[in-house]
């Protein structure tokens, strides 16, 4: 035999082995069945099944979600049937402290957005004639059902979910079933009461603010540019003093024209030359008489490149309420 033909037929024995290893690798690597359909254990093994709640703590008589999450972590899709009453595929297990079981004591509540009502138009039944509803998951998407659990009596508590979708096929109908991979440890405490306890002591018919809340509002008002509760808290009569441009012509005029004064005044506390605040703090308050009070407070001013920081001696009097009086202003720091 010639050195050529010894060649090829080492070519083609390599050849069928290849062929061969390859053939058995896809057998041994299949994830179907020999009817071509997804075996029990690749169902298992792609798709998740989880439970969720909002929280571990809820009172006597609250509603308890608890979410049932099936996510295909596969690469390929995924169809199954639920029954749509959801009372067949989905399972709940409620054990008390004791691990004795009490889901048969409480009321499991179906999610409003799933009635059966509005799934007619849908319409699908399986062999037995019961109501199910087609579910497909693709590749890393996720089916979500909610229940909610009424009537839980305080204590505490493991929930454990049960998925069993039904499926046209009698053998996964028997044994496809999933055990949710986590456990829900719920705490129900006594139900608090909405009202509360208010002991008997004297409370005014109407809150009065005091001098340094009066003194913070006017500021916020100036801050915001809100003018009519700016004028709320100053008595302008008395508050024009306090301004050198406009003391003098003032305790001269006469009636008719200290009226135009004070509008003149009005417009020009709205519209004066002075820079905006940037932040301040109430340092100190002091009661002089019972219804007169002086309140300190350090103001920051400025504009990018450069700020002032003020010290404001706002002088307040009590008729009905507080006012603002006076101010007295100085620099304290000035700073770039």
């Amino acid at each position: 035999m010639s050195n050529s033909s010894i060649k090829l037929e080492m070519r083609i024995g390599v050849f069928l082995f290849l062929m061969v290893f390859f053939v058995f690798s896809l057998f041994g690597r299949s994830t179907r069945n020999v009817h071509g359909k997804y075996t029990i254990d690749d169902i298992q093994k792609h798709l998740v099944f989880q439970i969720q709640t909002e929280r571990n703590l809820y009172q006597a008589n609250e509603l308890i979600p608890v979410s049932f999450q099936i996510q295909n972590q596969g690469f390929l899709s995924f169809r199954f049937y639920v029954n749509q009453k959801f009372t067949e595929s989905f399972y709940i297990e409620i054990l008390d402290a004791n691990g004795k079981e009490i889901q048969e004591q409480v009321e499991v509540l179906n999610h409003p957005d799933f009635e059966i009502t509005s799934l007619q138009k849908n319409l699908v039944e399986n062999l037995n004639g019961n109501p199910v509803k087609e579910i497909l998951l693709h590749p890393n998407e996720i089916f979500t059902k909610t229940f909610y659990i009424k009537n839980l009596p305080v204590g505490e508590y493991r929930i454990v979910g049960y998925f069993i979708p039904y499926s046209y096929d009698e053998n996964y109908k028997s044994q496809l079933r999933f055990v949710s991979k986590n456990r829900i440890t719920l705490t129900i405490t006594e139900e608090q009461s909405v009202f509360r306890f208010v002991d008997d002591q004297e409370i005014p018919k109407e809150a009065i603010p005091s001098p340094d809340e009066v003194v913070y509002l006017f500021l916020m008002a100036e801050y915001y540019k809100n003018w009519d509760n700016y004028f709320k808290y100053i008595e302008l009569q008395d508050f024009i003093l306090s301004y050198e441009l406009f003391e003098r012509d003032y305790r001269r005029a006469d009636i008719k024209t200290k009226q135009n004064l004070l509008n003149e005044f009005k417009n020009f506390l709205k519209n004066q030359p002075i820079d905006p605040i940037i932040r301040f703090q109430i340092k100190e308050v002091h009661y002089l008489q019972p219804h007169v009070a002086k309140v300190f407070v350090e103001v920051l001013r400025g504009k990018p490149g450069y700020k002032v920081e003020y010290l404001y001696e706002y002088e307040l009097k009590r008729k009905e309420y507080w006012k603002i009086h006076h101010v007295i202003v100085a620099v304290q720091k000035i700073m770039k």
